[in-house]
């Protein structure tokens, strides 16, 4: 796999997990919507950059 690709795929992973551990924490509500936008965001990136570099790839 290329290394563009794993890193699209941890940034994915990351974004999860962010969005995951940010209502464990036990912060305030605002900053745990925050936090969780951020993270599914990143986890939106990596998987479209993801699937972009695999779709370019079988071309």
């Amino acid at each position: 796999m290329q290394p563009l690709r794993i890193a699209f795929l941890v940034i994915a992973v990351l974004g999860v997990l962010l969005s995951a551990a940010a209502r464990l924490l036990g912060l305030p509500p605002e900053v745990v919507r925050r936090l969780r936008i951020i993270g599914l965001s990143a986890a939106l990136f990596g998987i479209a950059g993801f699937w972009v570099l695999a779709l370019a790839s079988d071309h």
